[in-house]
């Protein structure tokens, strides 16, 4: 496996830092020989341009004297002032790469039309009388190369009067009209047009040379990098390096010359660093490993300890089992003990009410209140039975048609006496599409006899239950729900009433009675048909109780021979 090159890691960084900073400074010093270029280039094009104008400025004032002999008599000689800058100009063209003219708007020569950058300089100095000069790079027709173009303004003063001035239109002496123009306006332009390509040709001159010193620099800078910290970084790490591998291999407890490493500086000190925690190591070592030894003897007994206590754990575990088979067993037993005569304590009870059917009514209150305890006694006895079944794992279902008319006929045939001795309002309605469905009606309908037991109990008089019955098909589901207005279950415990042997507080004057497992039942039978149970409720308002069980649709003799 290849080191680490900690030379290259550092070397380069460094290299890159400076490649950076020269770069950054090329482009300064770029940008900086552009503007002296560029101002080099005006002082140049105003240098050219007062000296045009001084020429300009001389035949003018002097257009009497070339215009009169020595004896006085007037004779034209056609030297004026722009002739004369047109010519000087050209020759200083032609002698030249410059190219020096003179611009305007309505020119009498097509010689001073003026071209696109004319033009504009025109309209600046029109617009803007305190402007005095106007630049700009650009190309010349005909010419070759990029420009610097310079423009000065040529404006009207009295020595201009006798040709550009008076009477717009009258015919001047050089044989033109005057333009009528008075002191101050724009007559034209001084136009000096600057070749740049030596300017760039020093530029790229210039650009290369500080390219090829960028390039040797940074390879000297790399060198230099990389054989300093190869010296004094890379070689001690190294050492320092295979001597650490060596505490993991041979558990080596070695000690480094700084010295002999070649370790200067911040590498010195970490030479020294290293040794003190060799010997550190060391020493911790040895006492690792009796410490380790010793530990070992107490792991050994710690698990012949955990061994004997696993043993004890599952000897007790086999005596729990047998107690609670004896206990389910106890359950079981004593159930069917107290069933059987309670059963036939019904049965009297409803023999003496029909004896009773037109006899006095102390001895027919006291036949239903026989009738009505015996009841609730063997419902208790029934949840006892079913929770015992349920703990030893042998509750199952038995799937059969379940038509829920015929459930909610036996629920209103066993409460309705219940809810008339509380003297309440027991309503069942179902939905029109409630279809048939599968599940085991037997313990349905004891999951809604709890539920609805339970509302009675709780629930004042004058009060009304409500139970119905719907098909919820968005998400293919039988639902039941049982809906009173009575007390009402803090939210405190609505988290605890389906556990066994927990009842919810009651509000009313007079405490009802219960085993606390039909509610628990309830839940367990909702569950073992896949389905659930949920709670809603307000205390001093009642209680929204929903039984939700999957919808298994009741398939045809002639619809499973059709699919078969």
């Amino acid at each position: 496996m290849k080191k680490h090159r900690l030379h290259y890691h550092l070397a380069l960084p460094v290299t890159a830092i400076i490649v950076v900073l020269l770069l950054v400074n090329i482009a300064l010093s770029s940008s900086l020989q552009r503007k002296q270029a560029e101002d080099t280039m005006r002082d140049q094009a105003y240098i050219l341009s007062q000296n045009m104008s001084a020429i300009w400025d001389f035949i003018s004032v002097n257009q009497s004297r070339i215009n009169y002999d020595r004896d006085g008599v007037y004779n034209q000689k056609g030297l004026y002032c722009s002739k004369a800058g047109l010519s000087v100009g050209a020759l200083f063209s032609k002698r030249t790469d410059y190219v020096i003219s003179y611009a305007a708007l309505n020119p009498r020569s097509e010689q001073n039309r003026a071209d696109g950058f004319e033009t504009e300089a025109l309209a600046a100095f029109a617009n803007d009388p305190s402007i005095e000069e106007y630049t700009a790079f650009g190309e010349m027709q005909g010419e070759e190369g990029r420009y610097f173009r310079y423009a000065a303004p040529l404006r009207m003063d009295d020595t201009c009067e006798s040709c550009h001035g008076g009477v717009a239109g009258e015919i001047d002496e050089t044989g033109y009209p005057k333009e009528g123009f008075v002191d101050g306006d724009l007559v034209g332009i001084i136009s000096i047009a600057t070749p740049t390509r030596q300017f760039e040709q020093n530029y790229f001159d210039n650009a290369l040379l500080q390219g090829v010193f960028l390039v040797v620099l940074s390879a000297g800078c790399i060198l230099a990098s990389y054989w300093f910290i190869q010296k004094y970084v890379s070689k001690p790490l190294g050492r320092l390096e295979r001597a650490i591998e060596r505490y993991g291999t041979d558990q080596s407890y070695e000690q480094l010359n700084a010295d002999a490493i070649g370790a200067k500086g911040e590498i010195n000190s970490l030479v020294s660093f290293f040794n003190d925690a060799s010997k550190k190591l060391e020493a911790v070592h040895l006492g690792l490993e009796s410490e380790v030894s010793r530990r070992t003897l107490d792991l050994e007994s710690a698990n012949m300890l955990l061994v004997s206590q696993a043993e004890e754990l599952e000897a007790l575990n086999g005596r729990l089992k047998a107690d609670n088979r004896y206990k389910s067993h106890y359950f079981t037993m004593m159930s069917h003990e107290l069933k059987t005569p309670l059963t036939a304590i019904i049965a009297y009870a409803n023999i003496l009410r029909e004896a009773n059917a037109s006899g006095d009514d102390l001895d027919a209150d006291a036949i239903e209140a026989i009738a009505c305890n015996s009841r609730d006694l063997l419902r208790l006895i029934e949840n006892i039975l079913e929770s015992a079944k349920l703990e030893a794992g042998r509750a199952s279902l038995e799937m059969q048609v379940v038509d829920t008319d015929e459930v909610f006929y036996h629920l209103e045939s066993s409460l309705a006496s219940l809810a008339a001795e509380r003297n309440l309002t027991l309503s069942f309605f179902r939905s029109k599409q409630m279809p048939l469905f599968l599940a085991d009606s037997i313990k349905l309908s004891h999951i809604l006899e709890n539920l609805i037991s339970n509302a009675i109990k709780h629930t004042p008089g004058n009060g009304c239950v409500v139970i119905e019955a719907y098909h919820h098909k968005k998400d293919e589901t039988i639902r039941f729900r049982v809906i009173d207005n009575g007390t009402g279950i803090p939210e405190e415990e609505q988290r605890t009433i389906f556990e066994e042997f927990v009842q919810a507080s009651d509000h009313m004057d007079k405490p009802t009675s219960g085993s606390g497992l039909g509610l628990a039942l309830a839940k367990e039978y909702a569950e073992l048909h896949g389905g659930s149970i949920h709670v809603k409720s307000t205390v001093g308002e009642g209680s929204f109780f929903t039984v939700i069980l999957p919808y298994i649709a009741v398939v045809s003799e002639e619809e499973g021979e059709g699919d078969a």
